[in-house]
């Protein structure tokens, strides 16, 4: 998150550096699952999703650098009680509004999708084909590298001791 910030805030023109106490990306980062998705309750965080695989899938032309995404697609299965309330479709309905590439399927529909899975109890699912997966590692490499590029400073290994705080602004950062 703090190499995308950092990369953002230098192609606004603003002067960014970067401290990590620990190395760029060193830490959730390579035990990421990875998981580029699209399927959220609420609208503004599938909004936000859907620009992240937007980006994924433009990576080298946004960013910059190969992420390792691979399209494979995400399915969310409901259970009988999502299914009987309507709250799946409801969600599916509100992601399509958002422009979110999903459609319910039933278990039949994901058997074909899905060679060899079991469907015995599955009342729907919903698919969304655009969704997949990236290498954390690759990402994080490559958003540092395009960071520097556009200006930032990154400074791995420095840990921050204090931040001085006047008046509500940040001052200066020990």
């Amino acid at each position: 998150m703090g190499l995308g910030v950092a990369l953002a805030a230098a192609r606004d023109g603003r002067a960014v550096r970067l401290l990590d106490r620990a190395s760029l990306g060193g830490v959730a980062t390579p035990v990421s699952g990875a998981i580029v998705r699209t399927h959220y309750e609420h609208a503004p965080d599938a909004r936000l999703a859907l620009e992240g695989l937007r980006t994924f899938e433009r990576f080298d032309d946004e960013v910059g650098g190969d992420a390792g995404f691979r399209a494979t697609g995400f399915v969310h299965v409901a259970d009988a009680a999502e299914r009987e309330d309507g709250r799946l479709a409801r969600r599916v309905e509100m992601l399509r509004g958002v422009g979110v590439d999903t459609r319910l399927i039933d278990a039949d529909e994901l058997g074909e999708l899905a060679a060899g899975i079991v469907v015995e109890g599955v009342a729907e699912a919903a698919w969304e084909p655009r969704s997949g997966y990236a290498d954390p590692v690759r990402t994080a490499e490559a958003v540092a590298v395009a960071a520097e590029r556009a200006g930032a400073v990154l400074s791995p290994g420095v840990p921050v001791r204090s931040i001085v705080v006047r008046s509500g602004r940040v001052r200066s950062v020990v």
